[in-house]
C-alpha cells in the first residue's frame, strides 16, 4: 500500500518511470517495512506495564485497542524520532543540490517514502491493527514467558524438546 502511495506521488509530481526510479521503488518496499515491523511487533508481544496504562477497558492483552495504543507508546516515539526525523534530514540535504537526477529522481520519491511510510506506520496501521489484528502473544520475560504461551497455543515444535513431553 506505501508502494501505491509512492507511485502515485511520483505520477502527481512528474517523476517518470525509467531504471533509476524503478530501483527507488524496490528499495522503498525494505524501508517501509522497517518503520512497520516496530509498530506491528510491539502489537503482538505488548509490555504488560504499559498494557496496564492503556485506557478503561482496553487495558487486556486480549483487547486489540489496547495492544495498539501501548505499540504506539511502547515503540511510536521511537518510530518518529529515530525513523522518520533522521531520515527526513537526510533527504533534505537532497533538496539543495544542483544535479536534477538527484532531486528528482531521489529528493522526491524519497520524501514521499517517508512521508508515507511514516503515516502509515504511525496512523493507519494502529488503526487496522485495532480492528482486524490477531491475539498476541506473552511478553517472553513475563512469568510463565514465551513458552508457555507457545504451549498453550499447541505450537510445541517451537520449544526445546526437554521442555514437554511428546505424544507419539
Amino acid at each position: 500500500m506505501i508502494v501505491t502511495d509512492i507511485v502515485a506521488t511520483m505520477t502527481l509530481v512528474g517523476v517518470s518511470l525509467n531504471a533509476v526510479s524503478l530501483v527507488n521503488i524496490i528499495i522503498s518496499v525494505g524501508i517501509s517495512v522497517e518503520f512497520c515491523a516496530h509498530i506491528a511487533r510491539a502489537f503482538t508481544v505488548p509490555q504488560p506495564a504499559i498494557l496496564e496504562r492503556a485506557p478503561m477497558r482496553s487495558n487486556t492483552a486480549g483487547n486489540k485497542e489496547g495492544r495498539a495504543w501501548a505499540a504506539l507508546v511502547n515503540v511510536g516515539g521511537s518510530v518518529f524520532s529515530g525513523i522518520t526525523v533522521t531520515k527526513l534530514l537526510g533527504v533534505f540535504v537532497l533538496a539543495f543540490t544542483r544535479s536534477k537526477i538527484f532531486e528528482v529522481y531521489y529528493f522526491r520519491v524519497w520524501l514521499a517514502l517517508v512521508v508515507w511510510a511514516a503515516l502509515h506506520a504511525l496512523v493507519f496501521l494502529p488503526v487496522v491493527l485495532s480492528l482486524l489484528g490477531g491475539r498476541g502473544y506473552a511478553d517472553p520475560e513475563s512469568e510463565g514467558g514465551l513458552e508457555q504461551d507457545l504451549a498453550s497455543r499447541r505450537y510445541r515444535a517451537l520449544l526445546p524438546e526437554e521442555d514437554y513431553d511428546s505424544d507419539y
